[in-house]
């Protein structure tokens, strides 16, 4: 199965972890987060299901699109991002360091594609957020009603990605590698939006 592709092996044992347990990730950097991206903007979650699959739980939520910075999606497309973790029944498992959704909470995500379950084949197709909660920001209101992006509030404990091999040296490489948080946390929804284009155009094309 497709789903998960990179991190199943790894949260799979962490699905009924108890929910004080950390998530470790590798700290993601910018220019990845994008070029691995399929949609990015401001979702509104409007409906959750949650199911077993594979021995842990996945649930999926139904989203609205407000605002799309850049992909093929429209404002106003409705799409299901899939998550680990949920409840089923008297069952409910908290994984640290995945995206959170909240039912009527607008989001701004990084989203990936994704294979539809059986029991949604009528949708268009399945999202996965990009880099887990890396690829989620919490949308704040400032003094003057601008719209800052935080980092999502699962995010977890992030390790500095491994040095490239190379004739680099440390501190070259250290200045040109940004990592997603440092290049879009406390900016502007709209800041954030001129700098994720550009880094689109190069990696995507005008797609």
């Amino acid at each position: 199965m497709r789903r998960f592709p990179l991190i199943a092996l790894v949260l799979a044992p962490l699905a009924f972890a108890n929910p004080a347990d950390a998530s470790v990730s590798i700290a993601v950097s910018f220019e990845k987060l994008v070029e691995n991206t399929r949609v990015v903007g401001v979702f509104t979650p409007l409906e959750q299901k949650s199911v077993w699959e594979d021995n842990r739980i996945v649930t999926y939520t139904r989203c609205r699109s407000e605002e799309i910075v850049a992909g093929s999606l429209k404002v106003g497309d409705e799409t299901w991002v899939a998550t680990l973790g949920g409840r089923v029944g008297d069952v409910a498992s908290t994984v640290d360091g995945e995206a959170s959704l909240k039912i009527g909470r607008p989001t701004f995500l990084f989203l990936h594609d994704d294979i539809a379950p059986k029991d949604v084949k009528a949708v268009a197709g399945i999202y996965i957020v990009t880099a887990r909660a890396q690829g989620q920001y919490r949308i704040e209101l400032d003094q003057k009603k601008a719209r800052h992006l935080l980092p999502a509030s699962a995010l977890g404990a992030l390790l500095a990605p491994k040095p490239i091999v190379g004739p680099l040296s440390p501190t070259t490489l250290a200045n040109k590698v940004r990592l997603a948080q440092d290049a879009i946390a406390t900016k502007t929804i709209e800041e954030a939006a001129n700098e994720i284009r550009v880094v689109w155009k190069q990696t995507h094309g005008d797609h």
